[in-house]
């Protein structure tokens, strides 16, 4: 699946016009009851799948310990 894309900013990179808000991956902060990191796993791998590459984690949603379920999926899914 093809999704539209849109320059992000200055920096050349194409991000989908879709993306996914990543808040309730984000541990004992998160909005509603936290996912488990194979649930998040499903998740993002549903996300990146669809052909979004814009996920937001921002550290405002908590889990300050280490990188959370999303984003080290993220980057061993982008290490293929």
């Amino acid at each position: 699946m093809t999704l539209p894309t849109a320059k992000l900013g200055r920096t050349g990179l194409q991000a989908s016009r879709l993306g996914h808000g990543a808040m309730e991956m984000r541990g004992p902060r998160a909005w509603g009851m936290p996912v488990s990191d194979d649930q998040a796993r499903t998740v993002l791998n549903t996300v990146l799948d669809s052909g979004m590459n814009l996920i937001d984690t921002s550290p405002d949603y908590g889990d300050a310990g280490g990188l959370p379920p999303v984003e080290r999926h993220a980057i061993s899914r982008a290490a293929e």
